[in-house]
């Protein structure tokens, strides 16, 4: 009887530690079989701040260490310092008019194809994809992306401005009603020269553009009503609402360009070669960040055009502008523009136009 009081005992003690076991709190993070569901970001743009803030509230198991570069250029030089350490993170935020190509070139970058849903890349905009592709390989998914436009004080002229041509752009400057452009002003010189163009017109049209005005200031002289004409990126259409109000009438115009090519200014989504993140993990977030809903967000939030035709040309997308149907087709010329290729050459244009 005492030997069966004994044992009884003894498997009621193990009952309940196999009861209790089972009460213990589970770790935050799930290891999963190739890798743990953690990953290191870094970015510059807030859109992609909100997205992976986002993310994580739908996805609370993984653990996500994001660092926030204050520009693009920042965390272009700052990649550079960490891939000559081989501390890179998992993924970055890549600029798109220079920064991926020595990346790619030196195999730090590896192509994101394999995470690319095949919807999404089918309906990708060629003016961004080509900025981030190199013989098929796709090195970044693009997140959206901005084109130079501009915009007019209407208070200034009398007639309706009919700009066509850079020719009929640069014959409205004067001294009361200047040109102004801001300092993505090389990123417009790149869109603005064709082929075909002289020195002696570089110079015309630099002195046209710049007449007395820094370029720090030429967005706040424009609010002022200080310029005509303020060439600036279409990201800062809601920007300039907010800032201008009811103080003048002014209106957004598409940007006067005779080339069938547009070098658009965006970003991308990248992965290193020397990761710790594992591929169910990446492949979690790029699949989040392709969902048309996180897309359509990311691009009103910043006034980005959307780097997919399913998103760029919705009703949903193209009706948020409707008050400004210059800006409308804007967006709809560059869906049919031809892109940039990535190139070695990138960087040393953009340092040449900088520096002039």
């Amino acid at each position: 009887m005492k030997r069966a009081l004994f044992i009884s005992s003894i498997i009621v003690i193990f009952l309940i530690g196999i009861y209790l076991f089972g009460l213990k709190p589970k770790p935050a993070i799930q290891t999963q079989e190739n890798g743990s569901s953690t990953f290191t970001i870094w970015v510059y743009s807030s859109k992609l701040v909100n997205s992976v803030e986002a993310y994580k509230k739908e996805n609370p198991e993984v653990v996500i260490f994001m660092k926030k570069m204050k520009s693009a250029e920042h965390l272009v030089e700052e990649l550079k310092l960490a891939n000559s350490s081989g501390n890179t993170p998992d993924m970055a935020e890549i600029p798109s008019l220079y920064g991926i190509f020595p990346l790619v070139e030196n195999v730090s970058l590896m192509p994101v194809n394999e995470y690319v849903e095949e919807e999404f890349s089918a309906s990708l905009i060629e003016v961004i994809e080509a900025r981030f592709s190199i013989n098929e390989n796709l090195y970044a998914i693009p997140l959206g992306y901005e084109v130079p436009i501009l915009y007019v004080n209407s208070n200034k002229y009398n007639d309706k401005l009919n700009i066509q041509t850079l020719q009929d752009l640069w014959e409205l400057s004067d001294s009361k009603t200047p040109i102004l452009a801001d300092a993505m002003y090389p990123w417009y010189k790149l869109n603005m020269l064709p082929p075909d163009f002289t020195e002696e017109d570089q110079v015309n049209g630099e002195k046209l553009f710049f007449p007395e005005y820094s370029s720090m200031m030429a967005l706040t002289d424009f609010v002022n009503g200080h310029a005509g004409v303020l060439i600036s990126s279409s990201s800062k259409l809601h920007l300039l609402e907010k800032l201008i109000g009811s103080t003048f009438k002014w209106e957004p115009m598409a940007f006067p360009s005779s080339s069938e090519q547009l070098l658009v200014n965006g970003s991308g989504l990248s992965v290193f070669q020397n990761r710790d993140a594992s591929k169910e993990t990446i492949q979690s977030f790029f699949s989040y960040m392709q969902e048309k809903d996180v897309i359509f967000k990311m691009s009103v939030e910043e006034t980005q055009i959307p780097p997919i035709k399913t998103v760029a040309e919705s009703d949903r997308y193209i009706n948020h502008f409707r008050q400004y149907p210059a800006y409308q087709l804007s967006i709809k010329q560059s869906l049919v523009k031809q892109g940039f290729d990535l190139s070695s050459e990138d960087e040393m244009r953009w340092n040449q136009v900088t520096d002039e």
